[in-house]
């Protein structure tokens, strides 16, 4: 009755029936008549009318004999009164578990005054005080108070009645679930074997209360066998929990339990591991048919939200009736008429085959889901892709805007007020069915690797247009398939020996069959390049749709997971599209803090893509002719060499500083120092067209949008790189950067830290005084965090060398080796990564950064001392250089750096030039040459003809004079100073 609204009634029948109870001395009587009250008042928002705990008034008298150990000494009361004392205690219990459960310090607070007044009564007949104390450690369990739960079952464990034990054994399990979900909500890696022992004492505890008569008992015992149940049941371990399950199914059975709604679900699991377990098919298959009769034969009681969901009365029978048609073919099949042989040859009897094509194909999908040989998989799945692609479309039906549940029908005869309902019905199930076909084909697929076979059935399987409003369970099917998809096209590729998953620049017409208007499936490489950023967006789009935060989760990661080459190399502007609608995407979900991880690391690559494309547009717009700013300069401009973002920024730099430089005024309207600089519009210049500029515009916005969106717990993670990534697309608009209110205070500190660090690629002229400026501003801000930033000190000294404020870049370097090395060590003290335990694996590239700046400023610092002075003080100079720059490779090697380590080695090169010219210098330099050779085999150097010049100076005698003049020439005509400090990742 209070299920469907029929509250007052309820708690009017209650009332009748402790009335009636009044006066008996049964326990369970009185106490179940209290609890169901206090639940109804509970349930219907009467709580104010819930019986309050009453002590006993009678007399007492001496303590009688036949007390059992429960019992205590002391006075004698009334019988009677003391099962009503019990039976308002336990109400006050059940008044707990049904109230709010908000008010968890309030509920704990009751549960202790219940157990106080428990403790002071002065008898216990018939074990009445720890069957108490069992029920209030079983609520607070359910509240999650487990110190208080598990002393009470510490307590009821001692009781010589079974009662309080039993339920003392189930709050035990119970406290044992909740530490494995615990542990699993965290991503914690936990054994099954915790579930497994949970299920075995719950079998036992079923058990226990069944031979009790304790309906209350294995009500909770079987919803927690349910709850155990289903982290296994999702690894695909029925089989280890029938045994468990089928005792609930026989213990609500035998209590006549009306929980019919559960005990369908545990007769239809029951009936799915029958079907999975392929040892005794046959007499499996007689099981399942035995479970699913039964889970068909239950009135159980449906919302009306699941009904007006799923169009259907009985809401479980889209599992049932499936998995039924299923064991019945399979016993057509196991179970072959009696007939001659002759006849069996000519013959084929309706029980032997199935009638329809669509049964065919449930059977034959059954065969290849039992076949162990691929061969065998592969034709049977190849049959029932023929067989259901040549039946008739079965389209799904459209959402429907009425109720289809009539409230005012009776709760136990619940039916269809729609006329057309019946027809909807079985539409629905033909189309569910139909789908779920063609989603089966694909999975079975591509379990046995037959990734053709998967690209044929996805189409199928995505052709019918399900909303999520009649049936989201099918659209997560089909986003699964989709990213099913995606990974067979991936797998074609590298099969087809593409290295590079890039979308095609000009992708090829779909093409459609002209029958049936389904899409076929692609064979050409550029096809399947194609189809791969289609079928992981329409797998974002789908989960997104059906509301499935996992899926949706999933469906990010597979298109982080499928271009991350790309995303290493640096190659981010073909993956433009694919980005930003992934990110607007992923921008519609309610829950955004779920996905911050994939949220923040797909928006930061959209803007690099974003910031990419526009850099690719500057050095078309020069290649093809130029602006009146810029002149035309084809070779200095050439794309093919700007497939990744570092060589396009690089090739697009004087280009964009000239056009810059020639804007009239600033952008107005710029914020004040700490906000960013004011920038001047590369647009101007006319670099960039509409088109860029409206993408860079995009990619603005998303990165605002996401930074707002995430609290300032959920963005710690990937906001910084976000901030850097949004930085460079505003200095690229011409617009000052200023991150959103919402973000945490240390992230609005990164953010003016690396505004400030934009303005110093600014061009200043000769004059560095402003880029000095910015850059002490941004260390002081830097100086502030706790711990200290590592990578953006790292960063900030590298722009600082970059932009002349030479002071500002040896202080940050300076910070951040004292930060990161072991105290009291030197960084040119270090020659293996043991020397500095200490030091995390990512910080040793920042420590070569570190280091290369400490060693090029060194000799920016001393130009007086190298031109003025003696060439011993000269060599001192070089010598420091070079120990900083040996430093830097050595690190670079650490971190498997290989840019980084020859841009080191160059710049050790450059430095020593000057050295080579006699003999006595050169032997300064022969261990130095040494172990850079040494570092360059190790890990593979991209210039190939530089690192030969490492092995070429040690093969030259030091005492042929003749040999040196010839090295000194050879030397200086290979001057590297092409290659600098922009190559500093």
């Amino acid at each position: 009755m209070s299920q469907v609204g029929k509250g007052d009634e309820a708690i009017k029948s209650v009332d009748e029936a402790q009335q009636l109870s009044k006066g008996s001395t049964t326990a369970g009587l009185l106490s179940s008549m209290a609890v169901a009250q206090a639940h109804m008042l509970q349930a219907t928002g009467k709580a104010s009318k819930a019986p309050k705990p009453k002590a006993s008034t009678k007399p007492a008298a001496a303590a009688g004999k036949g007390k059992g150990k429960d019992s205590l000494p002391g006075p004698e009361v009334d019988p009677a009164a003391m099962l009503e004392e019990e039976a308002s205690l336990l109400a006050a219990v059940q008044a707990v578990q049904s109230g709010s459960a908000a008010d968890a310090v309030g509920a704990e607070e009751r549960l202790k005054e219940v157990l106080q007044q428990c403790e002071s009564s002065q008898a216990d007949t018939r074990g009445a005080k720890l069957r108490v104390v069992a029920q209030v450690g079983w609520a607070a369990a359910l509240l999650g108070q487990t110190p208080l739960a598990e002393a009470c079952a510490s307590r009821a464990a001692g009781s010589q009645d079974m009662g309080p034990r039993n339920w003392a054994d189930l709050t035990r399990a119970h406290q044992q679930l909740a530490l494995d979900r615990a542990q699993r909500s965290t991503g914690e890696v936990t054994s099954n074997a915790r579930l497994l022992g949970v299920m075995d004492k719950l079998d036992a505890v079923l058990h226990a209360f069944v031979g009790c008569q304790d309906v209350n008992g294995a009500h909770n015992a079987c919803r927690l066998v349910w709850n155990a149940a289903l982290p296994l049941l999702d690894q695909k371990l029925s089989k280890q929990v029938k045994r468990t399950m089928t005792s609930a199914a026989q213990a609500l059975a035998s209590v006549a339990s009306p929980l019919h709604s559960l005990r369908a679900l545990l007769h239809l699991e029951i009936a799915k591991g029958d079907m999975a377990d392929d040892l005794f098919a046959k007499l499996n298959s007689v099981q399942a048919a035995s479970e699913i009769k039964k889970a068909q034969a239950l009135d159980y009681l449906a919302a009306q939200e699941a009904q007006q969901q799923w169009d259907l009365e009985r809401p479980l029978d889209r599992f049932i009736m499936p998995i039924n048609q299923i064991s019945v073919l399979k016993r057509r099949a196991a179970d072959p008429p009696q007939t001659t042989y002759a006849l069996a040859l000519t013959i084929k009897t309706a029980v032997e085959e199935p009638e329809s094509d669509s049964e065919r194909a449930v059977l034959l999908i059954e065969r290849a889901r039992d076949s162990k040989a691929p061969a065998a998989r592969a034709q049977h799945l190849t049959q029932a892709l023929q067989r259901l692609a040549a039946l008739p479309d079965a389209p799904p039906p459209k959402p429907s805007a009425g109720k289809i549940v009539d409230s005012k029908t009776s709760a136990f005869n619940v039916r269809m007020t729609d006329a057309s309902s019946a027809e909807r019905q079985a539409q629905h199930a033909a189309a569910r069915l139909r789908t779920k076909q063609f989603c089966d084909i694909a999975t079975l697929a591509w379990d046995a690797q037959l990734e053709g076979l998967v690209r044929q059935a996805c189409p199928l399987a995505l052709a019918l247009d399900w909303s999520p409003e009649v049936d989201p369970e099918v659209v997560r099917w089909q986003a699964e398939v989709s990213l099913l998809e995606a990974q067979a096209a991936v797998a074609a590729c590298r099969r087809l020996q593409a290295l590079l998953l890039e979308p095609p620049s000009d992708p090829p017409t779909a093409v459609v069959d002209q029958v049936t208007g389904v899409r076929k499936a692609g064979s050409s490489l550029p096809q399947l390049q194609q189809l791969i950023p289609q079928a992981l967006l329409t797998a974002l789009r789908l989960s997104t749709s059906a509301k499935q935060t996992w899926l949706v989760a999933n469906s990010a990661t597979a298109i982080w997971n499928t271009y991350l080459p790309n995303l290493q190399q640096q190659r981010y502007a073909p993956l433009l599209d694919l980005l930003m609608s992934a990110t607007n995407m992923l921008l519609s979900q309610p829950n955004v803090e779920l996905l911050a991880a994939q949220l923040t690391g797909l928006a930061t690559a959209g803007a690099l893509a974003a910031e990419h494309a526009a850099l690719l547009a500057v050095l078309s717009s020069v290649q093809s002719g130029g602006t009146a700013a810029v002149p035309a300069e084809p070779a200095a401009a050439s794309q093919h060499k700007a497939k990744n973002l570092r060589e396009a920024r690089k090739l697009a730099a004087p280009f964009l500083s000239a056009a810059a430089a020639a804007a009239p005024t600033a952008t107005p309207g710029a914020p004040k120092s700490g906000k960013g600089p004011a920038k001047t519009d590369p647009a101007a210049g006319g670099l960039l067209p509409a088109q860029a500029l409206t993408q860079l515009k995009a990619a603005a916005e998303s990165c605002e949008a996401v930074m707002s969106k995430l609290s300032s717990a959920s963005n710690a993670a990937g906001g910084q790189k976000l901030l850097e990534a949004y930085a460079h697309v505003q200095q690229l608009r011409g617009m000052p950067t200023s991150a959103p209110s919402s973000i945490s205070p240390t992230l609005q500190q990164t953010s003016k830290v690396i505004a400030l660090m934009e303005s110093l690629t600014m061009p200043a002229g000769q004059d560095t005084t402003r880029q000095e400026a910015d850059a002490q501003q941004a260390l002081s801000l830097l100086a502030s965090q706790q711990p200290l930033n590592i990578e953006l000190h790292g960063k900030l000294a590298k722009a600082a060398l970059q932009a002349g404020a030479t002071t500002a870049a040896v202080q940050a370097a300076a910070a951040l080796s004292a930060a990161a090395l072991p105290q009291g060590r030197a960084a040119h003290d270090i020659v293996e990564a043991s020397d500095a335990p200490g030091v995390a694996a990512g910080d040793w590239q920042w420590l070569a950064v570190a280091s290369y700046v400490l060693g090029q400023a060194t000799l920016t610092s001393n130009q007086d001392v190298l031109t003025a002075q003696t060439p011993a003080v000269q060599i001192q100079v070089r010598k420091a250089c070079m120990a900083h720059l040996l430093a830097a490779a050595r690190f670079a090697c650490f971190a498997q750096q290989a840019e980084l380590l020859q841009t080191a080695a160059m710049a050790f090169w450059n430095a020593c030039t000057d050295l080579m010219g006699t003999p006595d210098s050169r032997v300064l330099l022969g261990e130095g040459l040494d172990e850079l050779a040494s570092l360059m085999c190790v890990i593979k150097c991209s210039d190939a003809a530089f690192q030969v010049m490492f092995f070429r100076a040690r093969c030259f005698p030091q005492q042929d004079v003749c040999q040196s003049k010839i090295f000194q020439m050879f030397s200086r005509f290979h001057l590297v100073g092409h290659v600098g400090p922009s190559h500093v990742p």
